[in-house]
């Protein structure tokens, strides 16, 4: 069995080849983090993209930090948003 795509990838011919190189390299670049390893672990940062709208990104939480933060959060969202849902509801 040959494969036919090997000798076809698109980062092996003459054109512009973009690829995105992972949350790790804006850190490091763009906020100046040092990462042990060039990994990202147990972090809570502001979404790279949708930070302005208040998103966030947890970066490979351990099982305290989910339990103590992330399931808060979660819920805090949650109750939010059905508070919202039932003011619009009763207008």
């Amino acid at each position: 069995m040959t494969t036919l795509y090997r000798n076809a990838l698109p980062q092996l011919g003459d054109a512009l080849f973009v690829t995105d190189g992972g949350i790790e390299t804006a850190l490091i670049f763009n906020e100046g983090f040092t990462l042990p390893d060039f990994a990202a672990f147990d972090r809570l940062l502001p979404h790279p993209v949708y930070g302005q709208q208040l998103w966030i990104s947890i970066l490979n939480p351990t099982h305290d930090t989910f339990e103590r933060t992330v399931i808060p959060l979660i819920a805090l969202a949650h109750d939010r948003l059905a508070a919202t849902h039932a003011r619009h509801v009763r207008s």
